[in-house]
């Protein structure tokens, strides 16, 4: 906790340098210190996604990245304003301190598995090692997911970010804009993303900056922040592809206020940006998977690296599946109606039904709400959000996509109560503090989790977090070949949790060879050409099934 805590305070900085040049580039005006740091993640973002194509992230290259982010602070002007941190007394508020401890000491945990080491981490290894390559998906569907909330932990994993906890960082920052812009009823969302905080989990800063954009666009509204605004936008976009409302609102709102805000001068730099942004989280994901939005089939490309069908239609039956916690087979889901599948997705036995009924009661009664009220900005956020219900239930329907969306109409509905902040700080220190709680004794979740699952799970609170952040090391695998690649396996677990890449694990190498298929390399001796799926020979096969025996 305490070396994170000031691994945060060096990020604040870095990000705020990257800020300063992210401002004075694209001619952004806003003096907001937590907006500032966002839009330089943003910028960030961009650079390393870009040099990704090019470059694995090393350490030299984030080196790089410091001492640019360094000379932005030359001009005194970011120095005047970064002092507004202490002269708006920010760092003498009890309540500020105290939201940021829970979140920090909470965040030290050891993270919450399946995710970190199923997708999370192998992803950052892949980037390290290799950069973005032709054909990744075929290694591991997963990997073809990549996101750029990653790519942007791979710029940072070496130096300032080794502990990966870059969801820490993103929640102080949340909490610098909250107090400073005095709207409190922004705390209140932030416990429901404690079991994320410890691991690199993509749907955390999505869910918090869409908040932001949502508080700024409906109760800050300001033409001058266009720019700023539809950048941020775009980068929980790319992050995560089903806030694609996030964009489409803050698009709408503008133009209904100013139908010829596209036009403006003074926005064409943050415009190019967005655009550019979007190009590279097109062009990466062709280039890892051969589709622009993996791993919906949609659009898929004919390319020479795009994965084997076999791999496309066991990610169909994980997307089938997993909104209805295995409670339908495959089969039966398949053959289902839209409307069959909806009454099944609010019906079936979980507790995750219910949250899907109460996504659509919410949504009910914010259309009222809006209906009522008459302004534009809540009628085109309702369509919007009913929008991102749709696609998501029609696409996936996992409940946890649904929450970046719900929770700004909730926020938005609560705004007009006028609470007074004193109860409504009180509240959310409850909340933050019972959700710290749960999290350190995982065993008081078993009412609603099996034991057994929460104790592999999530580990809970150590004395050893109280000084660094916990990680997990296993460094215990085994190398092996077929055909023209040489791999990685772990061995005495299931994830590749710090096994080198390429890597897989004993599930993934019998499917492989149930389906009789297996990656290669376009050139044996260097793996940045490219990566495509072919059938086993019989002497590959051989090898595999050798393999597969010594597990």
């Amino acid at each position: 906790m305490i070396i994170e805590a000031f691994l945060i305070g060096v990020l604040f900085l870095f990000f705020w340098g990257w800020g300063c040049w992210t401002r004075r580039i694209l001619s952004i005006s806003t003096h907001s210190i937590a907006l500032t740091v966002l839009l330089g993640m943003t910028f960030f973002g961009m650079v390393c996604n870009t040099l990704s194509f090019f470059t694995p992230l090393n350490l030299y290259i984030e080196l790089a990245f410091m001492l640019f982010a360094a000379i932005g602070y030359l001009k005194n002007e970011h120095l005047q304003t970064l002092q507004k941190v202490f002269t708006d007394n920010l760092l003498t508020n009890f309540w500020f301190w105290g939201f940021t401890a829970i979140a920090v000491l909470t965040g030290s945990y050891f993270a919450f598995v399946p995710d970190q080491f199923g997708y999370y981490v192998p992803t950052l290894k892949w980037l390290q090692h290799f950069g973005l390559v032709a054909g990744t998906a075929n290694i591991d569907w997963a990997l073809g997911q990549m996101s750029l909330f990653h790519i942007i932990v791979s710029g940072l994993d070496q130096t300032l970010d080794v502990f990966l906890r870059l969801n820490i960082f993103i929640v102080a920052v949340y909490l610098v804009y909250v107090f400073e812009r005095k709207t409190y009823l922004l705390l209140l969302f932030v416990p429901f993303y404690f079991l994320f905080i410890q691991s690199l989990s993509p749907d955390l800063p999505v869910a918090l900056i869409s908040l932001i954009i949502v508080n700024e666009t409906c109760f800050r509204y300001g033409r001058h922040k266009f720019g700023a605004l539809m950048l941020l936008s775009i980068f929980v976009f790319v992050i995560k592809p089903t806030a694609f409302w996030a964009p489409l609102f803050v698009t709408s709102v503008y133009l209904f206020r100013h139908k010829l805000i596209f036009t403006s001068r003074h926005h064409l730099p943050s415009l190019i940006a967005c655009a550019v942004m979007l190009l590279l989280f097109v062009g990466k994901n062709i280039l890892i998977s051969g589709a622009p939005v993996y791993p919906s089939q949609f659009l898929h490309l004919p390319v020479w690296w795009q994965p084997a069908p076999e791999v496309l239609d066991y990610t169909n039956y994980v997307s089938l599946s997993k909104p209805f916690n295995l409670t339908y087979p495959v089969e039966q889901i398949a053959v289902m109606t839209v409307w069959e599948r909806f009454v099944a997705w609010l019906t079936f036995d979980d507790v995750r039904a219910w949250i899907n009924l109460g996504a659509i009661l919410l949504c009910i009664a914010f259309g009222v709400f809006a209906l009522v009220k008459k302004k534009t900005v809540y009628s085109v956020l309702w369509v919007v959000v009913t929008l991102k219900i749709i696609v998501t239930f029609l696409f996936s329907g996992q409940f946890r996509f649904l929450l970046d969306g719900l929770f700004p109409l909730i926020f938005v509905m609560l705004m007009p109560l006028r609470i007074a902040s004193t109860v409504i700080r009180t509240v959310s220190l409850v909340l933050f503090v019972v959700a710290s709680l749960l999290l350190s004794h995982p065993r008081s979740m078993a009412h609603w989790f099996p034991p057994t699952y929460t104790r592999w799970m999530i580990e809970g609170f150590t004395v050893h977090s109280l000084v660094r952040p916990e990680t997990d090391v296993l460094e215990t695998y085994r190398v092996a070949k077929v055909g023209n690649l040489t791999f990685n396996i772990s061995t005495g677990y299931f994830f590749n949790l710090d096994t080198p890449p390429p890597a897989f694990n004993e599930a993934w190498l019998k499917l492989y060879y149930e389906w009789n298929i297996f990656p290669q390399l376009r050139n044996p001796s260097n793996i940045r050409r490219g990566i495509y799926m072919k059938h086993l020979s019989e002497d590959e096969r051989q090898q595999l099934e050798e393999i597969l025996k010594k597990l």
